[in-house]
């Protein structure tokens, strides 16, 4: 990952394992059930694909599992709590207000191809996979018709890539 070049070229290897791209963007998860199959007895096809995909791939936000409020906010929040709340006189733009976000950046920015970046603030380099939905995890198309489940399988990029994704 030292140069631009060497990037790119990981990236373009890469892209073509892995993706982030909806083959049926907008659809959604239907309301069949395209897990409660023998998978020896199904064909495999796009559509068998877009319903899986689209079913188990697709990065749903809850409190339960990724909202989480940022350090900033729990501080801030903190403060205000200290100091009895925010009076009501104060006007509604300026009272503090905590945003929940998403653990995983979620949703993330579509883009024409993959890349390998690095965020602000990170150590590590990224493999950011070809994406046209922007609530649509990474993944393979095989693997994901053959294990029936959410997966997410990013290249390793280095070491500290690998203890940051496990941290998570």
């Amino acid at each position: 990952m030292s140069t631009q070049e060497s990037r790119d070229r990981f990236a373009k290897v890469w892209g073509y394992h892995i993706t982030a791209m909806n083959p049926q963007r907008g659809q959604g998860a239907d309301e069949s059930k395209p897990l409660s199959v023998n998978p020896l007895e199904t064909n495999v096809t796009w559509e068998w694909l877009i319903r899986i995909v689209n079913r188990c791939q697709r990065h749903h936000c809850s409190t339960a599992y990724c909202l989480q409020l940022t350090k900033k906010d729990a501080e801030q929040a903190r403060k205000a709590g200290e100091r009895g709340g925010q009076p009501a006189s104060q006007p509604v733009e300026e009272r503090f207000s905590p945003q929940l976000t998403c653990r995983f950046q979620c949703p993330w920015a579509e883009q024409a191809k993959a890349r390998v970046i690095r965020k602000l603030g990170k150590k590590w380099w990224l493999f950011e996979a070809q994406r046209n939905d922007t609530y649509m995890n990474q993944y393979n198309p095989l693997i994901s018709l053959c294990w029936l489940a959410n997966t997410n399988c990013p290249p390793c990029t280095g070491v500290q890539a690998v203890v940051n994704y496990a941290a998570e």
